[in-house]
């Protein structure tokens, strides 16, 4: 996949004058006590400089707002009001997820959370957790942001470079898998995953532990399916395949009739060793699409988040329209730099492939990605009849 880049316009961002820590795990600014907050008057700022703009709205939307948001519709068990859209509200929880997150480890349901990011997340509940934290006003911090224009358009196209995440991968990979099932491993024949999770070993050298439960075609092919799970597979090579979390692929539309709807939502962690695409990085996802497909024009529409790797994005209204605009992204794409903090592109309605690229409320400048072969890519997957 190949994704081209134009930078424009820069303004260099500047890195903060002090010399850093090497932790051996985080790069973190000199304080002279991460034992108490110490400049947590609102706006919130922690020892180490983390605030809700920089790292804690980001962290939230790709960690938890799949179930914990007040506009999310699948809840998956969280209580109601336990909503981590706003920092306001994320505070009153600060305890709790201090509890969950960083002590019994229980939350996010897969895991997958970077440990430098867990020193960040327990900075930033320090902050929380003393301050009258208002969403209304501006507590960006009067900190430099590390990354330029050119990093932060070249990390999107390092965590694209096998495209958008579409559910067709992992659910391809969950069925190849039972290529290595025998009459008694597992134990349901079928596509379905049950008994103990201390699993068994099949004849032909596969390994099954964990539930699962399928609907949808036995052979990779286009179409609605459903996937939900919590399992491991090892082949006859030693690969591991991991599942945890929904796959969802529904057609909104019937056939026949234009324009063709199909919405898909991929939750939780997917990853198989061998796989050559985002299914080999250890993915992450809290991911919603809608494709909308009619004989002269189609749309593709993206929100929430993806990790794949290394690699962190969220999709705000992320859509390409190829009538519109010629198959351009509008909307907003999110990256995560290498200082933690989030990196946004604001596409807008311009239809030319450049946005003002900000962060924390700063503008770092123009640059110009072009994302429509990703994007029709994705598009083309998702369509179930041309």
């Amino acid at each position: 996949m190949r994704i081209a880049v134009i930078v424009g316009s820069l303004l260099l961002g500047c890195k903060p004058g002090d010399e850093p820590i090497d932790s051996g795990e985080a790069v973190v600014e000199t304080a002279e006590d991460t034992s108490a907050c110490v400049t947590c008057d609102s706006p919130c700022e922690s020892p180490l400089g983390v605030t809700w703009e920089s790292f804690g709205q980001g962290f939230f939307q790709t960690y938890c707002n799949a179930c914990h948001s007040s506009t999310t519709e699948v809840r998956n068990g969280a209580p109601e009001g336990v909503d981590f859209d706003q920092a306001s509200v994320t505070a009153a929880f600060e305890e709790r997820i201090r509890v969950r997150v960083l002590e019994d480890s229980t939350m996010p349901v897969g895991g997958g959370v970077r440990a430098v990011d867990l020193v960040l997340l327990e900075d930033l509940l320090v902050c929380l957790g003393q301050s009258e934290h208002s969403d209304s006003q501006d507590s960006s911090p009067d900190i430099q942001p590390e990354w330029s224009v050119e990093e932060v358009l070249n990390e999107v196209s390092e965590g694209l470079v096998h495209g958008l995440p579409d559910p067709y991968s992992p659910r391809d990979s969950f069925l190849g898998m039972f290529v290595g099932r025998d009459g008694q491993c597992p134990s349901d024949s079928g596509f379905n995953l049950s008994g103990s999770f201390n699993g068994c070993l099949s004849s032909t050298g596969y390994r099954f532990a964990g539930t699962s439960a399928y609907q949808g075609p036995t052979t990779p092919q286009k179409g609605p399916f459903h996937l939900i799970g919590d399992f491991y597979i090892i082949d006859s090579q030693d690969q591991w395949y991991r599942g945890g979390g929904d796959l969802l692929v529904d057609r909104v539309t019937g056939p026949g009739t234009w324009p063709e709807v199909v919405e898909a939502s991929l939750l939780g962690s997917w990853s198989y060793d061998a796989d050559g695409g985002w299914l080999g990085g250890s993915s992450t996802l809290a991911t919603w699409i809608r494709s909308e497909s009619q004989p002269s024009r189609w749309t593709l529409e993206l929100d929430g988040s993806f990790g794949y790797g290394e690699h962190h994005m969220v999709f705000e209204d992320l859509v390409f329209d190829s009538d519109d605009c010629g198959g351009h992204a509008t909307g907003r794409l999110g990256v995560r730099g290498e200082d933690s903090r989030w990196y946004h592109l604001d596409f807008g309605e311009a239809c030319t492939g450049c946005a003002e690229v900000t962060t924390g409320g700063m503008s770092l400048g123009e640059g110009c990605v072009d994302l429509r072969e990703p994007g029709e890519s994705l598009h083309d997957l998702m369509r179930l009849h041309h």
